[in-house]
């Protein structure tokens, strides 16, 4: 691998792999302390052993840039011990497409001290996947307190003789870490601990080895993209669900006169079978039996209550 400091931003988003990458979705809350996914949209936050972890939403200065919020890593090394790690991460569909080529990241990063920050691509192949285990390649860059861009070239592992597992939960994973004495910091170990806030804005990846360059995609592209993600419908944002709710109307009885098919209205079909979650307006009106990646089969308590489904909000998750 490679790795330069990189400057300003003119190219075509078409080729930015990674969704969602200047992070205007929040749709989970504005921040988290705890494991996975819980705010920003496409980014997880990973944490072990650290003593009060956030991953929170910042505002950009009206005017200081074309979008509004960037994320921000905090208390990092706090507990500086071999078993302690923090990063965020992003998993996307992408393991079959990039394997085997060169790829880019750009990274736009700061920090509240100077220090090391690891880039690191994660190939999972899958439950039941060959290799069981991670294949990942790894770097550094050394930021600034002052927003920078930063690029890194990998070339990833060929697919060839490696098998994808059978759960449809093969990835490529993108994962930004500050180094922390850890030894689950790979690529980067013997260097200071990054020890303050590490600041997150504009992330993207391509093939080859010229850096994504813009424009962005707008907010309202990059909800498509997320949509074979992750879908909502209904009044919901920011974690917080809306008092207008939403009225799905169930087609003909497929199996009995109480068991309905409601078509979910999905821009696009989802990645995988979602986990459904929805707040109901109207108490006892169904139960969701089987999910599919574009609709439920609704069990209600009654033949004229499956004629309709009314809710709060509904939010289909398929997130690797």
């Amino acid at each position: 691998y490679t790795t330069t400091t990189a400057g300003a931003i003119d190219y075509d988003a078409s080729k930015n792999l990674i969704i969602d990458g200047q992070l205007n979705h929040w749709d989970e809350g504005t921040s988290q302390t705890g494991n996975g996914y819980g705010s920003s949209t496409m980014f997880r936050m990973v944490v072990n052993g650290m003593t009060t972890p956030s991953w929170a939403r910042q505002g950009h200065a009206l005017g200081d840039t074309d979008h509004s919020y960037y994320g921000r890593l905090s208390s990092v090394g706090v507990g500086d011990t071999v078993n302690n790690y923090l990063h965020v991460a992003t998993r996307l569909k992408l393991l079959e497409k990039t394997a085997g080529k060169t790829v880019t990241v750009r990274v736009k990063l700061k920090g509240s001290v100077v220090g090391d920050i690891g880039i690191r691509i994660n190939q999972n192949f899958g439950t039941g996947g060959v290799p069981s285990v991670v294949v990942f390649t790894a770097s550094k860059v050394a930021i600034t307190t002052s927003f920078a861009y930063y690029d890194v070239e990998f070339t990833l592992s060929s697919i060839t003789g490696k098998d994808l597992g059978t759960n449809n939960d093969s990835s490529l994973e993108l994962v930004i870490e500050p180094y922390l004495g850890s030894t689950y910091s790979l690529g980067y170990s013997g260097n200071p601990v990054f020890t303050g806030d590490l600041d997150i804005d504009g992330i993207s990846l391509v093939e080859g080895s010229t850096a994504f360059n813009g424009p962005w995609n707008t907010a309202e592209e990059e909800r498509e993209r997320i949509s074979p993600y992750l879908n909502i419908i209904g009044n919901y944002s920011d974690g917080v669900a809306g008092t207008n709710g939403i009225s799905l109307a169930a087609e003909t009885p497929i199996e009995t006169s109480i068991s309905r098919r409601v078509t979910l209205p999905f821009k696009t079909m989802m990645i995988g079978v979602p986990a459904i979650t929805y707040g109901t307006f109207t108490a006892g009106t169904f139960v969701a039996a089987t999910v599919t990646k574009d609709s439920i089969r609704i069990a209600a308590n009654g033949s004229a209550a499956a004629s309709q489904v009314l809710l709060a909000y509904l939010i289909a998750d398929a997130r690797l």
